[in-house]
């Protein structure tokens, strides 16, 4: 069944989006060095570079802190000692897969690192 706009124009019924969860982990790595404000580890992502932490899907069995350490050490190229776990981000977004529309709610694990080795010249691509 259509529904009415105010101008009397009719809209076509919305469609269900399927709805998934996505469940990813990450980290804040900090540096301090002596007498240097302390450093903070992001990455660029996307093709316009928008900057963000570095995180990504948890993988299969791993727990949120095995995945964390592992995103950091890919998206950045820094090996870091996982300190404390910070927040759990929430949040919903729609993108398009395989030519279809899908909804996610997405929970973000966030743990705080410091740095131990590393460059970020060595991430992943």
């Amino acid at each position: 069944m259509n529904e009415t706009i105010s101008d009397n124009r009719p809209r076509p019924s919305s469609t269900r989006i399927q709805t998934e969860t996505q469940v990813s982990a990450g980290g804040v790595v900090i540096r301090r060095r002596a007498d240097q404000l302390p450093e903070l580890a992001v990455i660029a992502v996307g093709p316009q570079n928008r900057w963000q932490l570095p995180k990504g899907l948890i993988d299969g069995d791993e727990t949120p802190e095995v995945a964390a350490v592992r995103e950091v050490r890919e998206e950045t190229g820094i090996e870091g000692k996982l300190i404390a776990a910070l927040e759990v981000v929430e949040y919903w977004y729609v993108a398009t897969r395989r030519g279809a529309r899908i909804r996610y709610h997405k929970f973000i694990h966030f743990f705080l690192f410091e740095y131990v080795a590393g460059d970020v010249a060595n991430h992943d691509r």
